[in-house]
């Protein structure tokens, strides 16, 4: 496909690119996850040309990229949700593209196809199956509201019940016991 020699570790690339930004872009605002897959194509283009141009000079440096990388996913948790997602996605890519030993001729291919796959999922979350995390927890918690109140009320009709003398023949049977006993 379009004199590739190799398109399907290209295709393959792009697609974990949509994968991990579907995984890993956690804001809780659709428009926040736009801008947050955005950003993940610009850090992707970057990790894929710099581990391309170290591991062809020096591999120790692009393996102390990715231990960099590795460690500001973790110092930036606690600085920005983006930041540290946009940090992960990075390390992510680093590794696959030092693993997948992309050569400097073939750069632009993962670079589009990354990009195409951070599209790719943006527009899967806003047309195809829009997701609202916000929305979902408020339907959530009310389900779980009305559940939770529907146990109460039948428990309180049960005991209702008992106290009125209308109980089960098993409630009757066991109060007589009782009270005989």
């Amino acid at each position: 496909m379009f004199g590739v020699a190799e398109p399907l570790q290209i295709t393959l690339f792009g697609a974990g690119a949509c994968f991990f930004g579907a995984l890993l872009v956690t804001d809780p605002h659709r428009s926040d996850r736009a801008h947050t897959f955005g950003w993940a194509a610009v850090v992707s283009a970057v990790a894929i040309v710099v581990t391309a141009e170290l591991s062809r000079t020096a591999v120790w440096a692009a393996v102390a990229l990715l231990v960099l990388q590795m460690f500001l996913s973790y110092a930036l948790r606690c600085w920005s949700l983006r930041a540290r997602n946009l940090a992960v996605i990075g390390a992510l890519i680093t590794f696959l593209a030092g693993a997948g030993r992309i050569t400097s001729d073939r750069i632009g291919w993962f670079v589009l196809a990354s990009t195409v796959g951070f599209a790719w999922v943006t527009v899967s979350e806003y047309v195809i199956l829009p997701d609202d995390p916000v929305r979902c927890l408020k339907r959530s918690v009310d389900v779980f509201c009305r559940s939770a109140g529907d146990a109460v009320a039948s428990v309180v009709d049960t005991l209702t019940a008992t106290c009125d003398g209308n109980a089960p023949i098993v409630l009757q049977k066991l109060s007589a016991g009782v009270s005989t006993g």
